[in-house]
């Protein structure tokens, strides 16, 4: 979680991003299908659970939402679509709105417009990002049933940052799409049906009491993984440890550390995953965009100022996993390059490390997906960036800026003499004693007044002296310059050196001497340097054949070697092989005759890990070969030779000048072909996705169609059921007094049936002895007003004839409604009254 700024500046903080208790928020991930999961899953939720429910649904922007009238029925707890910024409280459901983004800020739901393509907006890795960065081990991330990849990299934040992360079983899903990515990407910790999910959520898997009783079982474990794969992971906080360790239980369906320890017995294997799951690799393009809009505006200008127009702005990104916040440093380096003046432009080099080599492979492609889109504006995009099928690829300019190399920070040497170091979000997962070591390390590598950028949920800790803050609140740190010996700080201690008393007294580092001394006797003089020849280490004296200044160490070989051999140096540098060990060899003779050569061997390094990828090109002086005899033609052979050779050089240049006339031709006709193809491409993938965002929206429609038809067929059962159950005539007719609807029991009345939906009512029989029945209907329906008669039949039966306008619910007169009602036993009880009540008065008289 992150940590609480204290003092002025937290108080400052506070006042604009006040903060809510602790409520635990999950966030609800669906797409197509995902109708279903959600009510099954709210459905399996108490109404007193304690958590706030966000859903985020891919919804139609062109229409209103039935979700949360439709979520309603299933649950208790109330259900609301947002519809402002919204404090969010225990115990409710808020539903994000059409056509809007949702994020949480200071745990508030605010509202937002997207910026991106109708076919390229996702919502769901907007709030899960914004789930993460707010809640922390709070945030709760679910992905349920929809197409795409959307929710996918949010789910890896919210792990990331301590939160729980659950996907639907694919098998269960309507469309398997999202979590099914989610699966394969390694970030969801618990896979279930959504009603399971509800229950997980709330009732803790036992193998987390289970990691918590077995610690010494996950020290023996973390031993053995450091044996099988050289990382050591004993410093990484106890909760990261319990967490990965918690998901290789859940991937092997295992219930306690003892069954998963016998496993890492029997499978070294596992050891290797277990380690790969540790190298927690989550990172994006201008992630937390405050800090690097401030690094922009202020202190990377700042710092580019600082250097010598001809010198070398450094920069080391440790932990930089597949590359992004790397090439945004690169980014930003450039952009910041372009706004000094053209006289004062110095060089950019940045080195790039992590302890994962497949994670340094794909950082050194440059090959992004698609959704990176939505952490920088198209300008940005556009000029740094091309398209490649569905993939963003780093232009060369950016790329060439950056060595991608693998570096394990707690246990190899550091880089020296960098600049900028950007080490963001690695040390919350590693224990205070640690990160107080890494800060002093940071301190050795960076030259005085270097800027240190860290995550910000990570702090200096205890060694303000060294650091004074440029903005406390965003993590930016200035390094200060230490009066005391400039040392590099121990980290590990099987890197401690053996040192002995000496004569006079004080030790001495045995080793360290033993090596000089093997060095100076037996090695030739030698230079480390990348492919770009950009010097990184001397071994030796080379001043013989490199021109270094005094007290540097560091510049370019190909610039900085003696003139007879700068040739050599850059045919070397292209010959020596690459991707694998090898090397490569060159002897230059001086121009006057001499007994010696001089012999250049370039070597390809492929260990000690840290110097992976790098060449070392050594220096040797060798006897020469034998002299090559003198020629003893005579002068007019030789300038005839001479005249040849000329005119078949001009050939040969004029050759090739036709042949690159003709390449450049074909180049450029490829070129706009390629142009035209990536724009058809382009074209295509955009109408692609708006399809397939159309599709899922559609989906989403047809659900919440099907849940209200499915509603109304309900209520049309049960009206009918209602009327049946009356024993009571009843026709209704529309507003030209056609037939619109009746119960069965009308047949007694009037002779109506099934075909006769639509027809006049005037136009069929009736029983009824009403020659003003068509008259009073029209009546009811000019004035509004009901009329109510008795009227008999011609059998002799009597009916309570009523008739009243038919209102809708928007109080519109669409029609009538008549009941007729069997009055015939009341009918009859009244005549047989009248015919006593007659008779009375005669019967007395005659008495």
């Amino acid at each position: 979680m992150p940590k609480v700024p204290r003092g002025k500046a937290a108080r400052a903080r506070s006042k604009t991003l006040p903060r809510v208790d602790g409520v635990p928020v999950v966030g609800l991930g669906a797409s197509a299908g995902g109708l279903e999961a959600l009510e099954n899953y709210l459905a399996a939720i108490p109404p007193n659970s304690g958590h706030a429910f966000v859903v985020i649904q891919h919804l139609d922007p062109t229409r209103p939402s039935a979700l949360p009238e439709l979520l309603q029925r299933v649950t208790p707890m109330p259900v609301a679509e947002v519809r402002g910024t919204t404090v969010v409280r225990a115990d409710r459901i808020y539903v994000i709105p059409p056509g809007k983004t949702l994020c949480l800020r200071a745990g508030k739901l605010n509202l937002d417009q997207p910026t991106a393509p109708r076919g390229l907006r996702l919502p769901i890795d907007h709030f899960f990002l914004s789930l993460a960065s707010d809640c922390g081990a709070r945030g709760n991330a679910v992905l349920l049933s929809g197409m795409g990849q959307d929710g996918t990299e949010g789910m890896r934040a919210v792990q990331a940052a301590g939160g729980r992360t659950f996907a639907q079983l694919p098998a269960t899903a309507a469309f398997d799409d999202m979590p099914r990515s989610a699966i394969e990407a390694g970030v969801a910790e618990v896979v279930a049906a959504p009603a399971d999910l509800a229950k997980v959520l709330l009732n803790a898997p036992e193998a987390r009491s289970e990691k918590t009783r077995d610690a010494m079982r996950v020290r023996k474990i973390l031993d053995q993984v450091r044996a099988e794969t050289g990382n050591d992971f004993t410093e990484y906080k106890s909760s990261t440890i319990e967490r990965r360790i918690g998901l290789r239980l859940l991937h092997h369906k295992l219930a306690s550390i003892t069954e998963y320890a016998a496993l890492v017995e029997r499978d070294p294997e596992e050891l290797r995953a277990l380690a790969q799951s540790m190298l927690i690799g989550v990172t994006s393009f201008f992630r937390d965009p405050a800090v690097w809009e401030q690094l922009a505006a202020d202190s990377l200008p700042r710092l580019l100022r600082a250097v010598p127009a001809d010198g070398t702005l450094r920069a080391w990104v440790p932990a930089c996993s597949t590359g992004e916040e790397a090439y945004t440093v690169a980014i930003l380096l450039l952009e910041a390059l372009e706004g000094l003046p053209a006289s004062h432009r110095p060089s950019l080099r940045i080195f790039a490390t992590d302890v994962d080599p497949e994670a340094i492979e794909t950082a050194r492609l440059g090959l992004y997906p698609l959704s990176i889109a939505a952490h920088m504006s198209a300008a940005r995009l556009k000029r740094h960036f091309t398209q490649e099928a569905q993939r963003y690829r780093l232009r060369k300019s950016v790329r060439d800026l950056i060595v991608f190399a693998q570096h394990d920070l707690i246990s190899d040497p550091p880089f020296t003499k960098v600049d900028l170091l950007a080490c963001r979000n690695l040390m919350i997962y590693l224990t205070a004693e640690l990160q107080q070591k890494l800060v002093r390390v940071f301190h050795y590598s960076l030259n005085a007044d270097g800027l240190l950028v860290l995550g910000t949920s990570e702090t200096i800790g205890g060694d303000g002296a060294q650091f004074v803050a440029e903005d406390s609140a965003l993590r930016v740190y200035r390094r200060l310059a230490s009066s005391s010996e400039k040392r590099v700080p121990q980290l590990a201690s099987a890197s401690t050196a053996i040192r002995v008393p000496r004569a006079d007294g004080r030790a001495g580092d045995v080793p360290t001497k033993i090596a000089e001394a093997l060095i100076r006797l037996f090695a030739p003089p030698a230079v480390v340097v990348d492919d770009d020849g950009e010097i990184l280490h001397v071994l030796g004296t080379v001043s013989r054949y490199v021109d270094l200044a005094s007290g540097k160490n560091h510049g370019n070989l190909q610039s900085l070697a003696k003139a007879p051999l700068r040739r050599a140096v850059a045919e070397l540098l292209a010959a020596v092989p690459r991707g694998r060990e090898g090397r490569t060899v060159r002897e230059v003779a001086p121009k006057r005759r001499s007994a010696m050569v001089t012999r250049l061997t370039a070597r390809r390094l492929v260990a000690p890990a840290p110097l992976r990828g790098l060449v070392m090109i050594a220096f040797e002086e060798v006897a020469a070969g034998p002299a090559i005899p003198a020629r003893g033609a005579s002068q007019r052979a030789f300038q005839l030779a001479l005249q040849r050779a000329r005119k078949d050089a001009e050939s040969l240049r004029l050759e090739n000048l036709r042949s690159r006339e003709q390449l450049n031709s074909a180049n450029q006709e490829l070129q706009s072909m390629n142009e035209e193809m990536q724009s058809a491409n382009e074209e295509l993938t955009t109408t692609k996705e708006e399809t397939q965002s159309m599709n899922e929206e559609l989906q989403t429609v047809n659900a919440e169609l099907q849940s209200k038809l499915g509603n109304l067929s309900r209520v049309n059962d049960d009206l009918r059921n209602l009327l049946d159950s009356t024993d009571i005539a009843i026709v209704f007719l529309d507003a030209d007094l056609n037939v619109r609807r009746f119960t069965r029991q009308i047949s007694r009345v009037v002779r109506l049936i099934p075909g006769d939906v639509g027809r006049p009512l005037a136009d069929i029989k009736s029983d009824l002895d009403y020659a003003d029945f068509d008259a009073d209907i029209r009546e009811v329906l000019r004035s509004l007003t009901a009329s109510e008669k008795e009227i008999a039949t011609g059998d002799g039966r009597w009916y309570q004839v009523r008739i009243m306008p038919y209102q809708t619910i928007e109080n519109v007169t669409d029609g009538v409604v008549i009941t007729f009602n069997d009055v015939s036993a009341a009918k009859k009880l009244e005549l047989e009254l009248r015919r006593l009540k007659a008779a009375a008065p005669a019967a007395g008289i005659a008495s």
